[in-house]
């Protein structure tokens, strides 16, 4: 054979494919191979302590260590996974597999969230039954779960769809809606404070060891059903309230915030979305709001992950103060709340939700020489609380409280006496003021308050200044006397005494003090003179839609009083409790910066001079704070504890400079929500630390 046929030979032979190459078929088979065999021996399948249910040797548990890994459940309203479902299914698959292999009975098992808004559009758009799309979905979520070699014990799996599965959720409603909190009940953990059975509250109304809200004097078998309903509708944990929320007719049904776009509209369908209050079932979760903050100390969690959850739970510490409200129906309670009652003296008028109850009493008639540009150009009243409403519908809550948008309001007739001085302040509606917010109506103080300054200026109302300048500081309250709102929390107590209060008659006076050394004391001497509610807790618990939104209109007001209470602990040397809460701050500025920058990835720089501007001086303007308050600090000489506050302060100012300068490069900004978030924050995180700075 010549040298030309052997290689024309050899040729085919050379080419062919080794056959144990790895490649994408040898892959495929491989894989197939263990699954059948990982199915076949229940290699992930999890034992009962006792039963049918038995792991793939046919033992129950036995005594071995259990271990219990959970996944977010997918939702089947796509044909099939998405990039990001894998991501977090392979890091507890790697956790399961290695607890299993240290022996232990380990049970990781997958469900399906099935049923929802996606769904229900779906079955509209074809005219098939939701069940029938969903059950495909996850026909092929569980196939290709499957196909990803998952340890998941399937034998466990279910839909949320599945009848038994809705059975024990209605179970678990009726046992919630059947019970109430008891905040004087011990619970299993010792403290106070646990869910009780209703009719354990029934008995202490029928033996009269608890008097009847709303009903003081009669007898609990004297109320009719309607009325005991009623009375048991306010304690228990799920319970049907009126709240304002985001309705769309379109898809007739309610929207969380992040599914409202900027326009008002609904994100699927673009359907027009209004502001309605609806009666719905509520959680009482807020009750919770204080041993959900204490438990998160026995958790191994990161801090930074702690204190996103103590802001979205948001407590906050004040007081309740009642004003009376004269009306057509006779006088009627206002109840705020607030973290300063001693800017009470301050107070010139005050703002209620539009969907507040209280404005179901307006007068028919304007009370006399009241100014136009007060009453909106309506006739009367009632016109003009009408169509204020109506306004209010069309607005999302989101920007309804956008810190750069145009402050509205009217006045609605009525006045509400200060309790503290016996004024007359004119009661405004303003849809700044969100009623499931408190208890939506505030006492405004133009004179410590921005927003309220603003309102005021608009609107010819008096501004009074309750706080000055402390005299070493080098500032003059005659800086900002018909300027702008002094609101250093800082500052000597002035304009702040009565001969007589108008709850007990008995002469008041805060002049002199100092605010933040004076504060405790201020809250005693106001409680008992002016009989405001005992200082309490304000929990207001959100979830994530519109969070950024909250927690740049809201969520540094609590932690400025955390700052302000963690550095008079760390001044006295009480202990180190006030350091923990300022490293708590630390990581909560951080966090919310880090996630401004995730948010303003996602923009286009076609408007980064503008913010890089904006950002620039805002960042200015915190260092100069924060060296001042470090000098200031330094200067008081109170130890090594609070150097290392200080220090904690500093590297509050390098983290802001170090994220914010990433953040605006991509802050440019398709989306103005997202402009609005990061503005509003920096305006809010200067304007707190400034006013803690000086403790």
């Amino acid at each position: 054979m010549s040298d030309t046929e052997k290689s024309a030979q050899a040729q085919p032979n050379e080419s062919a494919e080794p056959s144990f190459r790895y490649n994408a078929k040898l892959a495929q088979g491989i894989e197939e191979k263990w699954q059948k065999i990982w199915d076949d021996e229940g290699t992930f399948w999890a034992a009962n302590v006792n039963g049918d249910l038995k792991d793939g040797k046919g033992h129950n548990a036995e005594g071995r260590p259990s271990y219990f890994a959970m996944d977010m459940f997918p939702y089947p309203s796509g044909k099939g996974l998405h990039v990001g479902h894998p991501l977090g299914y392979l890091a507890t698959d790697v956790v399961s597999r290695y607890h299993r292999m240290k022996g232990e009975n380990v049970l990781h098992a997958m469900g399906y969230d099935a049923f929802g808004l996606p769904a229900e559009q779906y079955a509209v758009q074809t005219g098939q039954h939701p069940r029938i799309t969903t059950e495909q979905n996850i026909a092929n979520m569980r196939r290709q779960l499957h196909r990803m070699g998952l340890s998941f014990d399937n034998r466990r799996s279910f839909a949320t769809i599945d009848p038994g599965y809705v059975r024990w959720t209605q179970w678990i409603f009726s046992r919630i809606y059947d019970a109430w909190y008891d905040k004087d009940a011990t619970n299993p953990s010792g403290s106070k404070g646990c869910a009780r059975p209703i009719s354990t509250l029934v008995e202490q109304f029928e033996s009269g060891k608890r008097a009847i809200p709303g009903f003081e004097g009669k007898a609990w078998a004297d109320l009719s059903e309607a009325e005991q309903a009623d009375v048991l509708n306010d304690f228990r944990l799920a319970y049907i309230s009126k709240s304002p929320v985001n309705w769309c007719p379109g898809l007739g049904t309610v929207l969380a915030n992040e599914e409202v776009t900027a326009e008002g509209k609904s994100e699927r369908g673009n359907f027009p979305v209004f502001q309605r209050e609806l009666r719905q079932w509520s959680m009482r979760i807020t009750a919770y709001g204080h041993r959900l903050i204490e438990d998160l100390d026995t958790i191994d969690w990161p801090e930074k992950v702690k204190l996103m959850q103590r802001n979205w739970i948001g407590e906050s510490h004040g007081a309740s103060v009642h004003f009376d409200v004269e009306t057509p129906n006779g006088v009627k309670d206002m109840e705020i709340y607030t973290t300063r009652p001693d800017t009470l003296f301050g107070t010139t008028f005050a703002v209620v939700s539009p969907e507040h109850h209280l404005l179901e009493n307006v007068p028919a008639e304007w009370p006399t020489d009241v100014p136009e540009d007060w009453k909106g150009g309506y006739a009367t009243p009632v016109e003009a609380v009408k169509a204020y409403r109506l306004a209010a519908e069309a607005k999302t809550a989101k920007d309804r409280v956008d810190e750069g948008g145009e402050k509205t309001g009217l006045f609605t007739g009525l006045y509400a006496t200060n309790p503290i001085t016996g004024a007359k302040l004119p009661l405004f509606t303003a849809d700044y003021v969100l009623m499931d917010y408190g208890t939506g109506a505030i006492m405004a103080v133009p004179g410590g308050d921005q927003r309220d300054y603003d309102f005021a200026v608009k609107f010819g109302l008096p501004v009074i200044y309750t706080v000055k300048p402390l005299p070493e500081s080098g500032d003059d309250l005659a800086n900002y006397e018909g300027k702008a709102p002094f609101v250093s929390h800082d500052g000597i107590v002035i304009n702040s005494s009565v001969e007589a209060t108008a709850a007990k008659g008995d002469a008041l006076s805060l002049n002199g003090l100092r605010v933040d050394d004076g504060q405790l004391g201020q809250w005693e001497r106001l409680v008992e003179h002016a009989q405001l509610g005992a200082p309490e807790d304000q929990r207001i618990a959100g979830a994530w839609s519109g969070r950024v939104e909250h927690v740049a209109q809201h969520g540094f007001i609590p932690v400025e009083i955390q700052l302000a209470a963690a550095f008079h602990i760390v001044v006295d040397q009480r202990g180190d409790a006030g350091l923990q809460r300022v490293v708590r701050l630390h990581e909560g500025i951080a966090g919310f910066l880090d996630g401004m920058l995730v948010h303003a990835r996602s923009a286009r720089p076609h408007r980064a001079k503008e913010a890089d501007a904006r950002g620039t001086a805002c960042r200015v303007q915190l260092r100069q704070t924060l060296h001042g308050f470090a000098r200031h600090m330094q200067d008081r000489h109170v130890g090594k504890r609070l150097e290392a506050v200080v220090e904690i302060m500093r590297g509050i100012a390098g983290k802001y400079n170090k994220v914010t300068s990433g953040c605006l490069q991509h802050l440019c900004v398709r989306d103005h929500r997202v402009q609005r978030r990061f503005l509003a924050f920096s305006q809010n995180i200067g304007g707190s630390i400034r006013n803690c700075r000086m403790v």
